[in-house]
């Protein structure tokens, strides 16, 4: 699928929990990328898809979401792409992407 601006983006699906706890993180040193937690289908949120994004929390150019507690149960998806590209690739290549269910406090 393309994200904002024409930039590739591809989805990953993942079930959680109300009050579970994710950290995320995406690398590469193909592009800068960007991550998006987008919010289940059937939320409440419609009108706000993306419940966090970052571009640059990580080292360097590195997305970093340190946590992030789900609203609600349903199944998310975690959106890989890239900061908006002026090159020809428009933010191809290969990543890393890690979401870690963090220990409930």
């Amino acid at each position: 699928c393309f994200g904002r601006y024409g930039v590739l983006a591809k989805d990953h699906e993942i079930w959680g929990d109300a009050g579970d706890t994710w950290s995320i993180s995406m690398k590469s040193s193909d592009f800068d990328p960007v991550v998006h937690l987008i919010y289940p289908k059937d939320a409440s949120q419609e009108h706000r898809p993306y419940l966090i994004s970052n571009n640059n929390g990580g080292n360097g150019n590195n997305s970093y979401i340190r946590s992030i507690t789900l609203p609600e149960s349903g199944l998310y998806r975690v959106r890989a792409s890239a900061y908006n590209s002026p090159s020809e690739d428009k933010g191809t290549g290969s990543y890393e992407l890690v979401v870690t269910k963090l220990p409930n406090h």
